[in-house]
């Protein structure tokens, strides 16, 4: 018998309630810190522990596709992790319906898996690629040329766990797509391309997908295994030869050789694959799972929505942690953040002062309050800029002193540079620091070009924003860079 539409339609809404999952607020949360992630967790002990030997083993896997190896003495910046399931009708966390995203904050890159399948099913292609463009520009000094890194790190995107086993080189469909009627006389165009700026989505979709066979024959074609090619580029290139002059050498080809050979691999039946013991890369560490309080879950998913940009939903969790331990100094100044993002100033205010009653040596705690003062700095001008100024860096330098290491703190310590329009050999010296501890970061490598703008620097400070407008994937961080570009003076 057919169910009548009303009935058929209330039918259908109670059947999604029971499928409805709880809110991630309500769910019970886990901490756990490997060799390369901080994790927070509602997948239980056992999914967790799983989860972050997917991770370790992702990432060793990533390390292996750049052909890259980080250097004994190097420090471990932690990407943290959420994993939970965000399918409750609200689902705060959603980012374009993915089941996993990827941020790079200033603070720290984050991965969030949040429809409870862990790495293997929340974790994107996209997810992928930019976790290897983080490795990638962590462990290589300096500019790569743009298609070694793009090419590598869209082959790294591939990765995938099955079993024991990582299984690098696998097809990507939209570059085989694009590569289809693909037919080059030359690869010169490629591997030589010093900048992407004020190219056409489909240009740019074009020169990945380019710089993805290009790396993808190099590290597994025919013969790759033994003449190692993207290693004697590297080493070529280190030793200051330039992109050009390191190919041909490199390669040990002419590039009209190399061209038809590509054109060959491109149309072959299937591109090879490597499959790699995943214990043969490394044993993951991690440490026991650690239960989270209540208060302490909605203090770590406040972050997160603060990380998105969405000051109210974190106020929200922020608050149900108050509601719980009302002298929680990370909840008052969560909310105190999320108020000044508001503008609600002087509420925002007088609970980094409680926040600081509670913890007055929590730096973390300090620089939102800094952070909160550089915010009033810039919207006053002449003796009052200079007031707040002051005001932030008091925190500051104490919060510095707790943790010399913060990118975060010393990034803004560089905005109080520019705010001031004087100090800039400080402010200089500061956002060098920020991205010694985050080199990855194409933000604050956009904030030194705009120190170095101010100082007068005109050639250095157009050559970093081309460089991080042609290598970012992020479109608001590509429209900073070429707005500062427009807003500089012609060099010379």
């Amino acid at each position: 018998m057919r169910i009548p539409h009303p009935v058929r339609a209330a039918c259908l809404a109670a059947l999604a309630l029971a499928c409805a999952t709880a809110p991630p607020e309500s769910q019970r949360f886990l901490t756990l810190e490997t060799t390369h992630f901080a994790i927070v967790s509602s997948l239980g002990p056992e999914q967790t522990r799983a989860l972050a030997v997917d991770l370790e083993r992702f990432h060793a896997g990533v390390v292996f596709a750049l052909g890259l190896h980080a250097p004994k003495d190097a420090k471990t910046l932690r990407t943290r992790v959420y994993a939970f399931d965000d399918r409750s009708f609200a689902r705060p966390f959603e980012v374009h319906g993915d089941p996993g995203y990827f941020l790079d904050t200033v603070a720290e890159p984050v991965l969030v898996l949040r429809t409870g399948g862990g790495f293997r099913e929340d974790a994107t292609l996209e997810l992928r690629h930019l976790y290897a463009h983080q490795v990638f520009r962590s462990l290589w000094p300096g500019r790569a040329p743009l298609w070694y890194e793009e090419g590598l790190c869209q082959l790294a995107s591939t990765l995938e766990l099955r079993g024991d086993s990582i299984l690098v080189g696998l097809p990507r469909a939209d570059h085989l797509a694009a590569l289809r009627d693909w037919s080059v006389h030359s690869v010169a165009p490629v591997i030589e391309a010093q900048e992407r700026i004020d190219r056409s989505p489909r240009d740019r979709e074009e020169f990945a997908a380019e710089s993805w066979i290009l790396a993808h024959y190099l590290r597994l074609g025919p013969g790759a295994a033994q003449k190692r090619p993207l290693l004697r580029y590297a080493r070529l290139l280190d030793g200051g030869a330039d992109s050009r002059t390191a190919a041909r050498s490199a390669f040990g080809t002419e590039d009209e050789e190399l061209a038809s050979a590509l054109n060959d691999y491109v149309r072959g039946r299937s591109l090879p694959g490597l499959t790699v013991d995943a214990q043969s890369l490394g044993d993951p560490q991690a440490s026991a799972p650690k239960e989270l309080s209540r208060a302490a879950s909605r203090v770590a998913l406040g972050e997160l929505a603060l990380a998105l940009g969405r000051a109210e939903t974190g106020e929200d969790l922020f608050r149900g942690a108050l509601a719980k331990q009302p002298e929680d100094a990370r909840a008052n100044s969560g909310v105190a953040v999320a108020a000044r993002l508001q503008g609600r100033w002087q509420e925002a205010l007088l609970l980094h002062e409680r926040a600081l009653a509670a913890a007055p040596e929590d730096p973390r705690i300090l620089r939102d309050l800094a952070a909160t003062r550089i915010t009033q700095a810039a919207a006053e001008s002449g003796e009052a800029r200079e007031h707040y100024v002051e005001l932030a860096r008091d925190p500051l330098e104490h919060s510095l002193a707790l943790d010399p290491a913060s990118a975060e703190a010393h990034a803004m310590w560089a905005e109080t540079s520019l705010l001031l329009g004087r100090d800039l050999d400080g402010g200089l010296e500061h956002a060098a620091a920020a991205r010694a501890v985050r080199p990855a970061s194409l933000e604050l490598e956009l904030l030194e070009a705009r120190v170095r703008a101010k100082r007068g620097e005109i050639g250095a400070a157009r050559d970093a924003a081309i460089d991080v407008a042609s290598r970012t994937h992020d479109s608001e961080t590509a429209a900073q860079a070429l707005a500062f570009l427009a807003e500089l003076p012609p060099s010379g």
